[in-house]
């Protein structure tokens, strides 16, 4: 994730836990809101759901440099905030071995360098990681981000594998 990206990000935050039924009375406390935020970056978007005071913040993210980065800024010591260091794919393994339990109420996914068939493999587990009708899930779209046309291809093809993989899909643009 780049600076650039931090309007972004607070939006998609907002989107994602302003809204019934995870806020509870005034500044935006959240009851058992329960986010995953699959790869960390520079932590923008996980600093604005912390925001949200969520009662857990599961954290996926493989890379050494990031994972020592998230130690340096006391992360883990945040409050619900658990980090799970490794791939996702990992992550849905010990997921299915019941290591690990995973229903979340907010899901957003922004990996670094993996193509469209990851995000399809990752949309094909995402919605039985889902807690109920109202949880949401958004993803970072980078793909095909040098040309208009393929962006524009990718975002169709990722709308109809949502649809396909069983959560309802809005506000596709």
């Amino acid at each position: 994730m780049q600076g650039w990206e931090k309007e972004i990000m607070g939006q998609t935050a907002k989107r994602l836990c302003e809204c019934e039924p995870f806020i509870v009375g005034q500044n935006n406390k959240t009851s058992e809101l329960s986010i995953l935020n699959v790869g960390f970056g520079l932590g923008i978007i996980g600093s604005f759901f912390q925001q949200y005071h969520p009662a857990r913040h599961v954290i996926i993210e493989p890379h050494p440099d990031v994972l020592q980065f998230i130690t340096e800024r006391g992360w883990p010591n945040k409050p619900g905030v658990h980090i799970y260091p490794g791939r996702w794919q990992d992550f849905l393994v010990d997921v299915q071995e019941s290591k690990i339990q995973a229903n979340f109420d907010v899901i957003y996914w922004d990996t670094f360098s993996e193509g469209y068939r990851s995000l399809k493999g990752f949309f094909n587990n995402m919605s039985d990681r889902l807690s109920g009708s109202e949880a949401r899930f958004s993803w970072f779209h980078g793909l095909g981000a040098t040309l208009r046309t393929l962006y524009d291809i990718y975002r169709e093809m990722a709308g109809m594998e949502m649809r396909e993989a069983g959560p309802k899909s809005r506000g596709w643009r």
